[in-house]
Parts: structure tokens; C-alpha cells; sequence
């Protein structure tokens, strides 16, 4: 096992390289984006009737799934807790449990990239297996139901379902699965692809991608702020937090100076500390904008002086 242990733990930085990695718009930004390069790339060849070009799609879109499929568990099992323990028990015997902090420390893998990287991944049923584990429901079940998470955060008239048909999602990503294999492993030169086998291919994989971010929103992270109200409103609550916890350490540095005149002077100081605070959020709040990020660079910029300010409050001297 050390020797797949090395293997694993140089691989995932070498893929990591390899990637855009990041959330944008509630979605993963790289997995998205590829597959409307792919769309685009399959639409220019409409009118084009070359198979062998046809065939470059469904490898390319089980390509991007699977990089998706690495990064949702990684997210997944990450988030720590019951999703940890069922990453791990995802493991059985490919990477044993005492290993896996050795390789964290060593090369700053994280125990959610560790499992994800040591899955398998060659049919649909891998997917859903691996997804109804960690998630502890039924994936197929989810994805016949889960709504685009942003107009259902903003509560919007016209959400709905993802995914109309689950069952032709199913089968046209199943297919694009055997594609993928025949493809990859046979030089197969009577195997046809067609334009439309193809872009079933690319579509399904794309609704397939679609709908694991949304069931991320609907599960793992439902209570993870999304929309631009939201994320204020989670900004605020920090900074009332933040708020509670320099009233306490005021109120503790206070109590212990002996001397009336100490006790006044560090009362000035911090009213004099609030004005200026409050002087220099302004001024950078006057440099944004955009309305909408006002509230939030205003709650978390007196959030980080707050912060700062405990920490100053501690370390003075009695």
C-alpha cells in the first residue's frame, strides 16, 4: 500500500494543476465552463458528418464528469462530520485510515481529496453508489426533484425541477458511459457516433453536473450562504457576534485597572478607536460600487477591526 500511498499523494497535486478550480454562481467553475466549450465545439460540426470528430465528445464529456465527480466528493467529505466518516468507510481497504493524516501533513492533501482520488470511476452506478453513501439518501431520488437553488433561495415564482425526465438523463449518461469505454479501449473502427448520440452525450453529462451542484445546495450546503441577501445577512450576524465578544473583553480589561484615571483614559481611547473605525469603513465602502456589496464590505470590514481590536485589548498591559 505505500507504494499506491506515494502514487495517490503525488497525483492529486499533479491534477490540481491541471484545474480552474473554484465556485462561481453556486456551480463549479470548472466543470461548467468545459461543457459549454464543448456544446460550442459540438454545434460548429452540426452540418459536419464525420463520426471520428463525433466521437471525441462522449470521452471528453465523462472527461469533465469525472473531474466534477473528484471534486464534489472532496467537497462532500470536507465539510467533516457523518460526511467524513462515510468517505472513510467509502475507502475500505484502498487507503487505510491511519495513512491518510500522514499524507495531509506531507503534502497538503486534504481527507476529502484523498477519498475522492481513490474511487473508482468507469460506469454511472460508481457515481450514484459513491453520492447515495455520502449523502446518505438516494442521489437519483434527489436528482428527480432538486430546484435551481438560486430562484428557490429567492423564492421566485417560476422554479422547478432541474431535470424533467431523471430516466433519459440516466440513459443518455449511462450510454455515454459504454461510448466512453468502447473508445478509449478499442480502436473499435466500425463503432458510429452520430451528431445526436453525441450531443446526448454532452447534454446529459451537462444536466448530470447541473444537478450535483444543486443537491450540494439542498443537502450539504443548505444552511451555507448563497445569495447576495443571504451572504449579508451571515456578514452581519458575524459582526454582531464579533460585537458581543469586544464588549466582553472591554468589559474584563476594565474591571481589572485599579487606578479611576486608567479606567478613563481607556474609555477615550476606545470611543476614539469607534469614531476612526468607523470613519475608515466608510471611506472604503464609498469606493464600492455596487449596492448590493455595500452591506457586505461594510459588515465585514468593521468585522475584521473588531477582531483585531480583541486581540489589541488582550495583550495590553494592566
Amino acid at each position: 500500500m505505500k507504494h499506491g500511498r506515494v502514487t495517490l499523494a503525488h497525483r492529486i497535486p499533479q491534477i490540481k494543476s491541471r484545474l480552474d478550480l473554484g465556485i462561481v454562481e453556486g456551480e463549479l467553475a470548472e466543470s461548467s465552463t468545459r461543457m459549454r466549450e464543448l456544446r460550442k465545439a459540438l454545434n460548429k460540426l452540426e452540418k459536419v458528418s464525420d463520426s471520428e470528430l463525433y466521437r471525441y465528445f462522449p470521452v471528453a464529456s465523462i472527461a469533465t464528469l469525472e473531474s466534477h465527480f473528484r471534486q464534489v466528493v472532496t467537497l462532500i467529505v470536507n465539510v467533516g462530520g457523518d460526511y467524513l466518516s462515510r468517505g472513510v468507510e467509502l475507502l475500505g481497504d484502498k487507503v487505510k485510515a491511519i495513512e491518510i493524516i500522514p499524507m495531509m501533513h506531507s503534502n497538503h492533501i486534504t481527507a476529502g481529496e484523498i477519498v475522492a482520488y481513490s474511487l473508482p470511476f468507469s460506469s454511472l452506478a460508481h457515481v450514484e453508489s459513491v453520492l447515495d453513501k455520502l449523502l446518505g439518501e438516494s442521489f437519483k431520488y434527489l436528482a428527480a426533484s432538486v430546484e435551481d437553488p438560486w430562484p428557490q433561495r429567492l423564492e421566485l415564482e417560476w422554479r422547478g425541477p432541474i431535470v424533467e425526465d431523471v430516466l433519459l438523463v440516466w440513459r443518455n449518461a449511462s450510454q455515454a458511459f459504454e461510448d466512453r469505454h468502447i473508445i478509449a479501449h478499442e480502436s473499435a473502427s466500425k463503432f458510429f457516433v452520430s451528431y445526436k448520440r453525441a450531443e446526448n452525450s454532452v447534454e446529459s453529462i451537462a444536466k448530470l453536473i447541473e444537478v450535483m451542484d444543486a443537491v450540494l445546495w439542498a443537502t450539504v450546503w443548505k444552511s451555507v450562504p448563497l445569495t447576495q441577501r443571504e451572504i449579508n445577512d451571515a456578514a452581519y450576524k458575524r459582526m454582531q457576534q464579533s460585537r458581543l465578544m469586544l464588549a466582553q473583553s472591554l468589559r474584563r480589561r476594565r474591571h481589572s485597572f485599579e487606578e479611576f484615571n486608567r479606567r478613563s483614559e481607556f474609555r477615550k481611547l476606545h470611543l476614539h478607536w469607534k469614531l476612526q473605525v468607523n470613519s475608515w469603513v466608510k471611506f472604503n465602502v464609498a469606493g464600492c460600487w455596487m449596492g448590493a456589496f455595500k452591506d457586505l464590505v461594510w459588515a465585514e470590514g468593521v468585522e475584521s477591526a473588531i477582531e483585531s481590536r480583541i486581540l489589541e485589548i488582550d495583550r495590553l498591559m494592566g
